[in-house]
């Protein structure tokens, strides 16, 4: 799973003294004053409800190992450094790597036809070799059945691969795809005579020191595992779902669930600086930017994506998961710096995010902090749910979950100030980029694209433009049916930068895109599943106040609760946008 490539914007750079940690916990280490600076943010994001584990080292040394959040809720039990979670496609490290130990030993060779190791491979798959494999260029889908379906045995895997449709032609572009990687752990056992797992474990697992990594060699007890909570509900962990008696279906096995633990990563980074698991010659192969995974920026090695350009740096990196469990790794090469994140809650995946940030902490760029949170009871958390009735006759409705609370908003005012704006109307910027926005979408879905065009400042030709927005005009009318109309739902300025997105009302639903204008061009268009901002999680900074949090996002909405002086209960809650609030009522009775 790689993150898609979003408009970076400038966020304000905050300076921070962070305390000494209060409290150790089993086998942490937080070393030094980058060791604290990573600790205080892990700390305030723990406070927004973050749970996972981190460590962070530089120059081989560790400056932080440390679990934060629950490992298990129900059980109040704390993910500690030694806790181990599932680790998804960073599984694919592995098996390039078991490739590349088998091409050492002289067992098989990356330019091998797939045919030399599977019978009766139909014609259109015969030009796949071991490399297209590595690289995902074979034309294979990214799936084809359910990570814990045990009916998918090694035979009966192959048989549905060799019977699906590519993509494209072998070798033609690049189509991320995890059935490739469960070929290749087929083939691993094949000419190895091992099972894939028992196969690492002795000749990757064992050499670089690693004794709690694999799927079910490793014995876990559930005092070990982080369970997954998707959208806070108990999920469970992958190796006590469905397995078959030697580990997970092959629609899983080889191309993601190994199991982890933060220090076992660490020692698998340290073996790849040296020749104990690959030699210099295989380690060329392994890292080599083989096949551009689109847009020229990051390119796929043997089971890692390469990016040779990432804040000025050269960055090897995977990340994993399955939308439960999610994990990140990164290794900055040239400066000798090793990220590795894993998260056990579906509201922080990826966790890419968290990784990137605290990249940029490492290394000194601009970064906006989470906020100082406070616990909060539950009663007192409830007693501000309701409805609140905003000065255009829009509602915001608030809800209490978990420790926090959600805002959901309505109208053009909620949806302004819940997207970071000021609810302002009277920004001339806004003005202009709304209705430029509004007038070149109009003429678009009538058939002509030169405003866009125009917008663009003639950065992209008329042609291609045209293709672009008449493939998703198609894709959502085939979805929500006949246009009928469109309007500006918000419009938000930070700096010179206006976003505004605009809703399109088709026959059987609504679709959002997001337009984002600077210097006076048009920087960027974007087709989004929802308005951002329509709805926010807001965090207790004191008793009344509050504030939003979104690890993708900038937005920060502010809110205070003003409280009746004689009952103590909310009244209403105000957006504070600079030195202004706006006042929204609280509603009494039931709803409208």
């Amino acid at each position: 799973m790689r993150p898609p490539i979003r408009i970076l914007l400038n966020l304000a750079l905050i300076t921070i003294l962070f305390p000494a940690p209060a409290s150790s916990q089993t086998g942490e280490i937080i070393r030094g004053e980058e060791g604290r600076a990573l600790d205080g943010y892990l700390s305030r994001l723990e406070g927004v409800g973050f749970s996972g584990v981190v460590l962070a080292a530089r120059d081989g040394q560790v400056i932080l190992e440390k679990g934060y959040g629950y490992a298990d809720r129900e059980a109040d039990r704390s993910v500690t450094a030694a806790t181990v979670f599932t680790i998804g496609s960073i599984t694919k490290q592995f098996t390039g790597a078991a490739i590349l130990k088998l091409e050492m030993m002289g067992s098989l060779s990356t330019d091998d036809s797939i045919t030399k190791y599977f019978s009766d491979v139909p014609p259109d798959k015969q030009g796949i070799t071991l490399h297209h494999l590595l690289t995902h260029s074979a034309g294979l889908p990214g799936a084809i059945g359910d990570d814990f379906d045990i009916t998918a045995t090694a035979d009966r895997f192959t048989e549905l691969a060799m019977g699906t449709e590519l993509r494209s032609a072998p070798g033609q572009q690049y189509e991320y795809s995890n059935v490739g990687f469960s070929l290749l752990g087929i083939i691993v056992e094949k000419v190895s005579g091992l099972g894939y797992e028992e196969f690492l474990r002795r000749n990757l697992f064992e050499p670089a020191g690693m004794t709690r990594t694999g799927y079910l060699l490793p014995d876990y007890t559930d005092e070990e595992l982080a369970t997954g909570y998707r959208n806070g509900n108990r999920w469970g962990s992958v190796v006590r779902k469905p397995m078959l008696p030697d580990g997970p279906g092959w629609h899983l096995r080889a191309n993601g669930g190994i199991h982890s633990t933060a220090g076992d990563m660490y020692r698998w980074y340290q073996a790849l600086q040296g020749d104990q698991i690959l030699s210099s010659e295989a380690k060329e192969k392994y890292f080599a930017p083989h096949v551009d995974e689109g847009g020229g920026q990051s390119f796929y090695g043997y089971g890692w994506s390469i990016v040779p350009d990432y804040m000025g740096r050269r960055l090897i990196t995977h990340n994993g998961g399955n939308g439960i469990f999610t994990a990140d790794f990164r290794n900055f090469v040239d400066d000798e710096v090793m990220i590795f994140t894993a998260s056990n809650l579906s509201t922080f995946a990826p966790v890419d995010y968290v990784t990137r940030d605290l990249s940029r902490l490492i290394f000194g760029a601009p970064l906006t902090l989470p906020p100082e949170t406070i616990s909060l009871t539950e009663e007192v958390l409830d007693g501000y749910a309701g409805i609140y009735r905003m000065p255009d006759e829009g509602l915001v409705e608030v809800e209490r979950v978990g420790g926090h609370l959600l805002m959901r908003g309505s109208g053009k005012l909620a949806g302004n100030l819940l997207a970071g704006g000021s609810g302002a109307t009277d920004d001339p910027a806004i003005t202009r980029y709304s209705e430029q926005s509004a007038d070149i979408l109009r003429r678009a879905l009538a058939g002509d694209f030169t405003g866009i065009h125009e917008a663009f400042g003639d950065r992209m030709p008329l042609e291609q433009i045209e293709a672009e927005e008449r493939g998703w005009m198609e894709m959502r009318e085939q979805r929500y049916g006949e246009y009928r109309d469109l309007e500006v739902v918000s419009a938000t300025r930070a700096g010179m930068r206006v976003t505004v997105h605009v809703g399109i009302e088709y026959e059987r639903g609504t679709g959002f895109i997001r337009y984002v204008w600077g210097g006076g061009e048009l920087m960027g268009i974007e087709l989004v599943p929802g308005l951002p901002g329509a709805e926010a999680d807001i965090y207790p900074l004191s008793p009344t106040a509050f504030e939003s949090f979104s690890l993708q996002s900038p937005v920060r909405v502010k809110i205070e609760f003003e409280l009746d002086e004689q009952s103590g209960e909310p009244i209403a809650l105000l957006f504070v946008t600079g030195e202004e609030k706006v006042r929204a009522d609280k509603r009494t009775g039931g709803r409208e």
